[in-house]
Parts: C-alpha cells; structure tokens; sequence
C-alpha cells in the first residue's frame, strides 16, 4: 500500500509541474511578469532621476552671465554676452519648492518651482510660467530659455525668437 500512496504523489507532483512547463502557460506568464518588472524599474528610476535633479539645484547660486541669441528665419541677427559683478545678481531654490531672485544680496522677488527631467518650470507670482531647460555639473548652473517668439516682426513673414543662455556657480 504505501507504495502506492508514492506513486499517487508523484503523479500529482508531475501534474502540477507539467503545467509550469507548458510554454502556453510559461511564456506569457513569464513576459507578464518581466513586463511589470520593467515598468516598476522604470517607474522607480524615473522619480529618482526627479529627487536627483531637485536635489542638485538646492542651494544658492550667483548668477554669473548672460548670453542673448536673436534670430531672424532661424539666423543669428544679434548676440549679446552680459557679465554681472560678484554678488549682483544670484537665484535661489529651496527643498520646498519655492525660490528667490537677490540682487545685490536683497530679495528681489519669489518664485515657485517643479521640476520634470530637466526641464523647470518657474512661476513668478502675475506672470506666464517660464519653461528652461538646464543642467548642472559639479557647481556650475547652466540653463536656457526662449523669451521671446513672434511671427511677422520684424518684417512681413519673418520668425522671430530670443533665446537667453545663463551660467550660475553654486555660492550656498
């Protein structure tokens, strides 16, 4: 008799793992369950690369340059470079979300932030929110935005835009 239990277990083990074995069960099930683990990797890196880029711009940053592109049809009419003195002009951003522009180390106006990638969103407080793509290496803020689109100027079927180039080193 008991060897007849073993083998009556053995068979439902087999059972059982002939269904694992199925590649019509297998397959798709195993695809499922790479495809959420993809999506939770992707998930999880994507709001960490998020934290990550707050973190970087924590921190006070004096504002060293400006550089100014106009374009006429996507061609250069006008570059202009402006450098500021030490200590004339620096922006902060706090882990709240919220920053201030100094200009001569006194407030000069605050702002709110978000961040997605990099690319930040600045809302100064009556005005259109400002969309600038930056970067940041080590202690150096770059960053830039188009300040100014329009058709028809400065003649009849021109293109007109302006684009602002600034350049910060980290000070807090």
């Amino acid at each position: 008799m008991p060897e007849s239990h073993t083998v009556t277990a053995k068979s439902e083990k087999e059972k059982r793992f002939r269904l694992l074995r199925n590649p019509g069960i297998l397959i798709p099930g195993m695809i499922g369950i790479i495809a959420i683990l993809v999506t939770l990797i992707f998930l999880l890196n994507r709001n960490e690369r998020k934290n990550t880029y707050v973190k970087e711009l924590i921190g006070q940053w004096e504002i060293l340059s400006q550089h100014s592109n106009e374009y006429v049809n996507d061609a250069i009419v006008k570059d202009t470079l402006i450098t500021y003195d030490p200590g004339y002009l620096s922006i902060e951003f706090k882990n709240n979300l919220t920053g201030f522009v100094y200009q001569k180390n006194s407030p000069d106006g605050q702002f709110y932030y978000s961040i997605d990638g990099n690319i930040i969103k600045i809302n100064f407080p009556g005005q259109a929110p400002l969309y600038q793509h930056f970067t940041v290496k080590e202690t150096i803020l770059t960053w830039y935005v188009t300040a100014d689109e329009k058709q028809d100027f400065p003649n009849r079927g021109d293109n007109y835009k302006k684009i602002l180039y600034f350049t910060a080193r980290r000070i807090k």
